[in-house]
């Protein structure tokens, strides 16, 4: 029994038939994506009441139209994506999947953020199948639990944030199950330096290199920052906006250019006045001063701008 079980028999004992909320201190409107939140005084008795207006937003999804048309047609294709407006987000996908291209659902609905309050979920998730989740912390039982009974090509996931629920979702991902997932940040870098989640994306560690190498390649460091497998998530998305995306569409790469100090290449997207508009955001070339403070000796690099300072002179 996990303790969220303990905590709801303990109130069902102490406040029968007069508690509306759940384990979790949430309650929703049946019908509906609201929510409501408890604040409780040290004797269980609710002092204080948050409420969170849910919405459905129809087509906010197909800003990423032609990333979903390609889930699940290889391992590990999936989408994640973090920051502002993504449970409103992860509706809306969860909803094309399972009605645009009609895949088998199954959400994973922790204090039933995705599908509303009620034993039949809100409409906006079409013919998903969900699997409601008493509290966070039992969400990665929930997740391994939907993949190994239910045969699901797609699942989908609210706010992946500790080491199980990481672990859980790289399993799946291993079985060859697609995962649609969010996860708070406000860009790749903060999931890299997240030491919870940063499995999600290849996780990351130290390597030594030889003389040679570290020479050659490192600017003479004997260590290096490298990712250590394969993501979870070959797509990443951060929410800039309720309209404005940046997209990784190969992970790895972006992981691997953020380790080496290099701008990935990314994608852009904006939806304004009704088009969708999408950017290329590519590396600059390097300039010659770059190159050599990474690879030159420090004699070097100092007679470079030297030389750069004196009039006439441009690099």
């Amino acid at each position: 029994m996990c303790i969220a079980q303990e905590r709801q028999l303990w109130r069902d004992k102490t406040y029968p038939a007069r508690d509306p909320f759940h384990a979790d201190n949430r309650m929703g409107l049946k019908g509906t994506l609201h929510r409501i939140s408890a604040i409780r005084d040290r004797d269980g008795s609710v002092i204080g009441i948050t409420y969170r207006i849910g919405r459905h937003m129809p087509g906010v999804g197909k800003l990423m139209w032609d990333i979903l048309a390609s889930l699940g047609s290889r391992p590990q294709d999936s989408e994640q994506g973090t920051s502002r407006c993504k449970t409103t987000l992860l509706r809306d996908v969860t909803g094309l999947l399972a009605e645009g291209f009609k895949k088998r659902m199954v959400v994973v609905d922790t204090s039933n953020e995705i599908g509303g309050d009620g034993t039949v979920p809100h409409s906006c998730i079409g013919r998903a199948r969900r699997m409601p989740v008493v509290h966070k912390s039992c969400q990665h039982e929930v997740l391994q639990e939907a993949v190994q009974n239910h045969n699901p090509e797609v699942i989908v996931v609210d706010e992946i944030g500790s080491p199980a629920e990481a672990a859980a979702v790289r399993g799946i991902a291993q079985r060859g199950v697609a995962m649609v997932g969010t996860a708070h940040g406000t860009d790749l870098s903060s999931l890299m330096a997240n030491p919870d989640l940063n499995s999600l994306i290849g996780g990351i560690h130290q390597v030594t290199l030889s003389d040679a190498e570290a020479k050659l390649s490192n600017g003479g460091s004997k260590t290096r920052t490298e990712r250590k497998g394969l993501p979870a998530f070959s797509c990443l998305v951060e929410v800039l906006d309720h309209n404005k995306w940046r997209v990784h569409l190969n992970v790895a790469a972006s992981v691997d250019a953020l380790l080496a100090n290099k701008q990935p290449t990314t994608q852009f997207r904006v939806h304004k006045e009704g088009k969708l508009i999408v950017r290329f955001e590519t590396p600059s070339p390097p300039t010659a001063a770059k190159v050599l403070t990474q690879t030159a000796e420090p004699w070097l690099v100092s007679l470079f701008h030297t030389a750069k300072s004196m009039p006439g002179v441009t690099a």
